[in-house]
């Protein structure tokens, strides 16, 4: 075999050991279908659980990590990953993380005793340029907690086969997944602080939880399906969610909000569920929700919405609960009672 017939066909750099030869890719760019087994547990309620095993990948996933960290390095600005398969993340020890303080004052995480995911034994978790992940794969949980990054991170044209865990980080530009991206779960949790998260034309399968204590901007916009948005106890400057194409529940939950909430033009999409729970809205703050339909409708228990509250060209098929001061107008502009507009849900026009 000549040397040409040993370089990656995406990369261009050697195959290797570790790398596929009949796909003609690396260690990074092949598929790694046969680095795992899917195998299945009986649960004491006889049930069976499928689980992926990687137990006999273990020196390959080693080498990968060692990889992405060589390529890390050669680059110069930004950090693009490219077709990329990504195994399993390694689980993070929380004795194995020392937090310190950068020489800027920025809290960050190192880690002392390993080798980990994107970076060295006792380096900084972070991310000190833009990153774009383009067309890759990710066959095992994504695991993105305890970062900084201090520039964008790009999620496009990618699939993730297991759910994603973000933690403890913070995204002071902009978290975007977008260009038809396939997620299962994504989950932003336990003290994440995000400056800007947009989810456009994407499909996620299951749940988008969130519970951030603060996110300057959220768009989700122009997205193929959304199976429930989840956002508890959270506080959001800003929540724009427009032009989705199936989006089952959406609920916020004990939520500060310091702006706006705008949730608008998704008439081909029936929410079946819509709720927002002893959330508070800061003073000019508003919630506009505009060409909806939804079957179940319920917005209680909030403080300082009865100024900030418009519902316009939008249907109620079942059930309405609004167990809060606000002065209700009929498509004339004429004040009714939140018995009067129950008596109009098949089109209630308010504002």
């Amino acid at each position: 075999m000549n040397n040409i017939e040993k370089m990656c066909n995406i990369c261009g750099k050697l195959i290797g050991e570790f790398g596929d030869i009949k796909e003609k890719r690396c260690i990074l760019h092949c598929e790694k279908d046969d680095w795992f087994e899917k195998k299945e547990l009986l649960s004491g309620s006889n049930s069976i659980t499928t689980y992926v095993d990687w137990s006999k990948s273990s020196q390959n996933i080693i080498e990968f990590w060692h990889q992405i960290r060589e390529f890390i390095n050669e680059q110069k600005y930004e950090i693009e990953f490219y077709e990329i398969f990504f195994p399993k993340f390694e689980q993070i020890n929380p004795l194995k993380i020392k937090h310190g303080k950068m020489h800027d004052g920025t809290q960050t995480c190192i880690i002392t005793e390993n080798n980990l995911h994107f970076w060295e034994k006792g380096t900084p978790r972070i991310f000190n340029r833009p990153a774009k992940f383009t067309n890759c794969t990710f066959l095992g949980k994504a695991d993105f907690s305890h970062i900084i990054f201090e520039n964008a991170v790009n999620i496009q044209n990618s699939t993730f086969t297991n759910n994603i865990q973000i933690n403890n980080s913070q995204f002071k530009n902009q978290l975007y997944f977008c260009d038809d991206t396939k997620l299962n779960e994504l989950r932003i949790d336990y003290l994440t602080k995000i400056s800007k998260l947009k989810l456009e034309n994407i499909t996620l399968s299951n749940d988008l939880f969130i519970k951030s204590p603060e996110i300057i901007k959220l768009e989700i916009v122009n997205n193929k399906k959304i199976n429930k948005i989840r956002i508890h106890d959270s506080e959001i400057n800003s929540v724009i969610i427009k032009s989705n194409n199936l989006i089952n529940d959406l609920i916020l939950k004990s939520t500060v909000i310091k702006e706006k909430v705008n949730i608008s033009e998704n008439c081909e999409n029936i929410i079946d569920n819509f709720e927002i729970i002893d959330c508070t809205f800061k003073d000019d703050s508003f919630i506009v929700i505009k060409k909806m339909i939804f079957n179940n409708f319920s917005i209680i228990e909030n403080d300082n919405i009865s100024d900030a509250f418009c519902l316009h060209d939008t249907k109620i098929n079942k059930k309405i609960r609004c167990e809060f001061q606000v002065e209700l107008k009929d498509e004339n502009r004429k004040r009714i009672s939140v018995k009067e507009a129950k008596a109009k849900i098949k089109e209630l026009k308010t504002c």
